[in-house]
């Protein structure tokens, strides 16, 4: 839900500049990462060279410009997936944004099914969108989603993922009076 995963401009905006600046990996794993890409230059575009001089954090690695992120993202995807997508304003989904997550980063090409939900960032509160990870979840607990679905050609590999089945974790936050609470499972 609402996941960056070709990155998102605002990590290198301003917002991001200050999010950057106010967290940090340790003094030894900023430094480790720092001097593996000062000792291994080969094996870097000379993109990723300019962008791992700087700082490591949570905020910089979402930038579209990682090169790690961008590798990730042009991985296959082995079992069934899903997308649920904000899009704050009307308009071509194409076009489209969470106001942080922009559609072209959060869109998969070969999911199972994908859902814009009219919201911001926070879609995962919105009713519509959790009506949806119900019924995903109901969809890969029913017994007639036997293999036949999960071995589809809608799927990037034709590698059956680990056990032959397909496994779902979620991260539910709730917005109580006394604050936030979290569960997964």
């Amino acid at each position: 839900m609402a996941a960056p995963h070709r990155g998102s401009p605002l990590a290198d905006s301003f917002v991001g500049f200050v999010g950057n600046s106010m967290t940090r990996l340790g003094r030894m794993p900023e430094r480790g990462y720092s001097q593996l890409a000062k000792e291994n230059p080969e094996a870097m575009t000379p993109e990723s060279a300019i962008f791992y001089r700087g700082r490591f954090s949570a905020v910089r690695t979402l930038s579209p410009k990682d090169s790690a992120l961008t590798a990730l993202s042009e991985l296959p995807i082995e079992v069934p997936y899903h997308c649920v997508i904000g899009q704050r304003y009307p308009g071509p989904k194409e076009r489209g944004s969470d106001g942080v997550v922009p559609y072209w980063s959060s869109h998969l090409d070969g999911a199972e099914s994908e859902l814009i939900v009219r919201s911001g960032h926070e879609v995962f509160t919105k009713p519509e969108a959790v009506r949806e990870i119900i019924r995903i979840l109901r969809l890969e607990q029913s017994p007639s989603t036997g293999s036949t679905r999960r071995h589809s050609a809608s799927h990037r590999s034709n590698t059956p993922p680990l056990g032959g089945g397909s496994a779902v974790y979620l991260c539910f936050g709730v917005i109580t009076e006394k604050g936030v609470t979290t569960s997964s499972g």
